[in-house]
């Protein structure tokens, strides 16, 4: 059972009534969602009305309103007043944007931290770093959805030293996997560069060596905005 609100989209039943609204959870319909998205079944600025979304997949319109709503939140479409859902397109300005954004906080993090960051810190800084260079073997991802996470995982890590929760939210909200998956995620191919300079950080955090692992956040930025756009290039500039 379901109720609508003004646009006509419908809110799930909750425990035999409306004392408190859930978007349906169904986590199997938004994975199917989100992979008609990241495949390109629909092009960028493609409007995608919920009942259409339902339809494809073969569901009712709760479940389907709630993936739209989770890919909303993961940026791979937007809310468009005059068209409803639309697919976001992504393009350099996403990504320097998003990966400039985590840069800044992982700054932020590494003046706070280094100071005080504790051996048992940079030894779990260090685990979470082989994990993640375990997935890139030669110059190709050996699973990226593995290392898509791993790479969360260290990057968080870096963020968490600061002990600012603060610093941590602003993190959580970029919607860095999203950015990773739209971009790096479209090509199994890669760089050994990449591991190279997150080794560097680890590095520096175990000398406790602020500007190198300042110069090393940065480098890293650059590399990571450099293939976006590579591989941009071979889209005509949108994915």
């Amino acid at each position: 059972m379901s109720a609508t609100v003004g646009s006509g989209q419908p809110l799930t039943y909750f425990r035999g009534g409306f004392g408190r609204f859930e978007f349906a959870r169904d986590d199997e319909v938004y994975a199917r969602a989100r992979e008609l998205v990241l495949s390109r079944v629909y092009p960028a600025d493609h409007a995608l009305p919920l009942a259409k979304l339902a339809e494809k997949l073969g569901v009712d319109q709760a479940p389907a309103f709630y993936a739209l709503t989770r890919l909303s939140s993961d940026r791979l479409v937007r809310r468009d007043p005059d068209r409803g859902y639309v697919i976001a397109p992504f393009d350099v300005g996403t990504s320097d944007a998003t990966f400039d954004a985590r840069l800044a906080i992982e700054l932020g993090a590494i003046a706070l931290s280094m100071h005080r960051v504790t051996d048992d810190e940079v030894a779990e800084l260090r685990g979470r770093f082989d994990a993640m260079a375990a997935l890139l073997v030669g110059e190709r991802f050996v699973d990226f959805e593995r290392y898509l996470d791993a790479n969360y995982a260290f990057h968080e890590h870096v963020v968490s030293l600061a002990r600012n929760p603060l610093l941590t939210s602003m993190f959580d909200q970029l919607s860095i996997k999203s950015v990773m998956t739209r971009s790096f995620g479209s090509t199994p191919e890669t760089s050994q560069k990449f591991v190279k300079v997150q080794g560097r950080l680890v590095d520096a955090f175990t000398r406790r060596d602020e500007s190198a692992a300042r110069q090393a956040a940065i480098d890293y930025c650059t590399l990571a905005k450099e293939r976006v756009r590579e591989i941009l290039a071979s889209t005509d500039g949108r994915l």
